[in-house]
């Protein structure tokens, strides 16, 4: 390969030398992988390689976080450099008199957050840490853990894993799979100081909060996420429109304890057997209500929240979604295709089909006409409707993001970058200091007024407002000495 690229006259030397660093990487896994490779290592302890994986697939090699965790509590100092990351992996990693931690740099509108949230756990773990954020043309995608030991010799840990919970944790979801290198090679080591070298701190990665736009990128968009799982089905739409009328309002009195409040026949839910057979009759299964007004300033492109307060209302959304996220998870296990739940509603159903049958016999009417002038099937023969619904239910409940909107009051989204588009910035901007306006007229102040007011942002009309708040923006360091207290 370093032959082939080196003839290549339109190979840039900078981009050669990162080729070959990288195929010097795969020479070096391959001859550490391989039988001869082994054979050597059994012999000498100067050079000592394990493959590491998270067991779900390939359970014959030992698991990774049990051996990188003892590296990284044994070492004097660490560098985790990661594609992808969260707070707490990064805590456990971060081991040693001296840390590097080095990770992707978001984009523009995700920035000022991933800087808020890196700052605070560089606060949170003291001076021995260092953050930096790296910006490549693409994504900065290396998984690389050193872990220093005495002589400044370093341990490395390379592969697929990023240094999140579902990659590394000792219940992590994901398959992985790290090559452990002991002692970690010369041009491994070199590759990791040069990015570090190359990537900026993170104080210096944000952009000046100084203007509007600016100023509200900074924070977090919450609104009621559109979520609806259909639980019931009515059989008999069809037949029930050939019907006359007179006929229909005799069916007002059918009654069926799976039956949605009726007017006329209602639709069978399975919500409603799930409950019985769950909870009891008794039970009343009701939302926890959620509110974020405290925090949150409302605009036309959904609830506006401060960066310091994502957290609070995160945790908030969290604590009250939890139950919903039981519920419906139960509700998955007992449809499924084993579960208990799948052949009580569909005797459930058969009886709601009997009873509804026997209603309309009851008060005269003569279904079998309409079934005929129709060509409709015999609903009242049909188990497709509900065995299309269980399907239906079970599939949705088994994505983990539909399931987590459907369990929240409300979903987090990024703010907008409007560019050019000074109409929809507009009325942004109009919704925001409107909403501001009236919060500030309470007699008593929410959380998120008064961050506000006590950053220097005079009590006034909408104009008075927007103009101390762009007042503010022009003082250097106002967003991070003022309004971030």
């Amino acid at each position: 390969m370093r032959a082939v690229l080196a003839s290549d006259r339109r190979a840039s030397p900078i981009l050669l030398s990162g080729v070959m660093l990288k195929s010097e990487l795969l020479d070096a896994c391959i001859e550490l992988a391989s039988p001869r490779s082994r054979v050597r290592q059994r012999h000498s302890t100067d050079s000592l390689s394990h493959l590491h994986s998270t067991g779900h697939v390939g359970s014959i090699t030992p698991p990774i976080w049990k051996a990188m965790n003892e590296d990284a509590r044994t070492c004097e100092s660490s560098i985790v450099i990661s594609a992808y990351y969260n707070i707490d992996m990064l805590r456990k990693l971060a081991k040693g008199e001296e840390v590097k931690i080095l990770l992707n740099g978001l984009a523009e509108r995700r920035l000022h957050a991933q800087v808020a949230e890196l700052e605070e756990l560089q606060h949170e773990l003291g001076r021995r840490t260092e953050i930096k954020l790296s910006f490549a043309p693409g994504i900065f995608h290396p998984k690389m853990y050193l872990f220093g030991t005495k002589g400044d010799r370093y341990i490395a840990w390379i592969g697929s894993a990023n240094a999140t919970s579902a990659a590394l944790s000792s219940d992590a979801r994901n398959e992985e799979v790290m090559l452990r290198l002991d002692p970690a090679p010369d041009f491994l080591v070199e590759y990791a100081m040069s990015a570090w070298e190359q990537a900026q701190p993170i104080e210096e990665c944000e952009s000046p909060v100084n203007s509007l736009q600016a100023f509200f990128q900074t924070g977090a968009l919450y609104y009621e996420p559109y979520a609806n799982l259909v639980l019931s089905v009515n059989p008999f739409l069809q037949l029930l429109h050939s019907l006359r009328p007179e006929e229909k309002g005799s069916l007002e009195v059918f009654e069926h304890r799976s039956a949605d409040d009726p007017v006329s026949i209602g639709a069978f839910n399975i919500g409603r057997v799930y409950k019985r057979e769950e909870y009891g009759d008794d039970v009343q299964i009701k939302r926890i209500p959620v509110t974020i007004r405290p925090y949150a300033i409302e605009t036309c492109y959904g609830s506006w929240v401060p960066s310091h307060f994502c957290q609070k209302v995160e945790d908030k959304l969290n604590k009250a979604s939890r139950e919903d996220e039981e519920y419906y998870w139960g509700l998955r296990e007992w449809l499924k295709v084993k579960g208990r739940g799948r052949k009580l509603v569909v005797q459930e159903f058969k009886d709601y089909l009997l009873a509804a049958r026997d209603t309309m016999e009851e008060h005269g009417v003569d279904w079998k006409p309409a079934l005929a002038r129709t060509h409709i099937p015999n609903p009242f023969e049909n188990l497709r409707p509900i065995e299309d619904l269980i399907e239906r239910v079970v599939d949705y409940l088994s994505d983990t993001r539909r399931r987590e909107k459907l369990s929240r009051a409300f979903v987090r989204a990024a703010v907008p970058n409007f560019g050019d588009d000074l109409e929809a910035a507009g009325e942004f901007e109009q919704t925001f200091f409107q909403s501001l306006e009236e919060k500030f007229l309470l007699r008593r102040r929410p959380s998120v007024v008064k961050s506000f007011f006590d950053a220097g942002i005079p009590k006034g009309s909408y104009a008075e407002i927007r103009r101390g708040l762009e007042a503010c923006l022009l003082e250097e360091e106002w967003y991070r000495d003022r309004f971030l207290l």
